[in-house]
């Protein structure tokens, strides 16, 4: 769609899954709203910020459309984790969610795990077929896959 633009950080793309995966209960603070700068909302244990995350969701959702022809497993798969993490953040906007509740939040799906596994097999799978390029944080000068390792 015209105007419809990355963050202009491609590991987010992907980035915003592992976050699902990865984060763990912090101290009770209040998560700045959307309109706060970046560098203040940073993840637990992570120099990503939620806003980069979160920025990511639209249009990564949109580009799903184009992989419903070629991967339909993954994108249906990609489509309902984004639309749970679109909801949360409606939540986290509307209601200024403090970042304990954050966790609690994103556990949303009895078979999360089972998805975000499926996910990693998938993409590795792909990867291995040279199919799913890994993705570069310039701003952090590493590369990463899915499970944001560096390599």
């Amino acid at each position: 769609m015209p105007g419809d633009k990355p963050s202009g950080n491609p590991a987010c793309q992907l980035l915003f899954l592992e976050a699902l995966a990865q984060l763990r209960p912090v101290p009770v603070m209040m998560m700045p709203l959307m309109t706060d700068p970046p560098e203040t909302m940073k993840t637990p244990n992570s120099d990503i910020s939620m806003e980069c995350i979160l920025q990511e969701i639209t249009p990564f959702g949109r580009r799903l459309e184009g992989m419903d022809t070629k991967i339909p497993d993954l994108a249906a798969e990609f489509r309902s984790i984004h639309n749970d993490i679109a909801s949360f953040q409606d939540r986290v906007t509307n209601n200024n969610y403090h970042l304990s509740l954050v966790e609690d939040k994103l556990n949303f799906s009895p078979n999360r795990d089972h998805k975000l596994q499926y996910l990693r097999d998938k993409i590795t799978d792909l990867e291995d077929r040279g199919q799913f390029p890994l993705l570069r944080d310039p701003r952090m000068g590493r590369r990463y896959g899915y499970q944001g390792l560096s390599y």
